[in-house]
């Protein structure tokens, strides 16, 4: 796939962000940043692994675990619960994990700044679901701070004088 700062390959079990711009890693320092973000070890979390390196040996981008799912907006849809058997207590288990997820983060000194739908999945194996928290990338962590945040969630966020629950 490919979003507003680079594309996604995914090979087996892996999958590799690739930067558009072949600069952004010396450029905004995430060299140091994916090696922070590669410290956390949480399951509903899809954090960088390792750096991923162009054909001159530079940092290009990073790897992570592949994450597989539906997109969070498609759970929503009455087609999907019935389909998938994802009724009011899967819900409710996918949010306290969801929420589960957001405390990791924060107990790390990180910010899920742009924790929209569009960056989680949500598994359901067995009437289980398991969310999956994207673009850990983007997240303010240190001398990091937000860069790329989707404009609704930017609007809502910097319209606000107190920060909302989930920040």
């Amino acid at each position: 796939g490919t979003g507003g700062e680079g594309s996604v390959f995914r090979k087996a079990g892996t999958a590799v962000k690739i930067y558009t711009d072949p600069g952004k890693m010396s450029a905004d320092g995430m060299v140091d940043k994916v090696q922070i973000l590669a410290g956390f070890s949480h399951p509903y979390i899809v954090a960088p692994r390792g750096l991923a390196l162009g054909a001159r040996g530079a940092p290009v981008g990073f790897w992570m675990d592949c994450a597989d799912g539906e997109p969070l907006p498609r759970t929503f849809t009455n087609a999907y619960r019935a389909r998938a058997g994802f009724g009011d207590q899967q819900a409710r288990t996918a949010a306290g994990r969801m929420l589960d997820a957001v405390r990791y983060a924060h107990s790390r000194g990180a910010v899920m700044v742009d924790a929209n739908s569009m960056n989680w999945l949500l598994a359901v194996a067995g009437g289980d679901p398991e969310p999956r928290a994207l673009d850990a990338d983007a997240w303010k962590i240190g001398r990091w701070p937000a860069k790329v945040i989707m404009p609704s969630v930017r609007d809502s966020f910097l319209g606000c004088k107190a920060l909302p629950l989930w920040f």
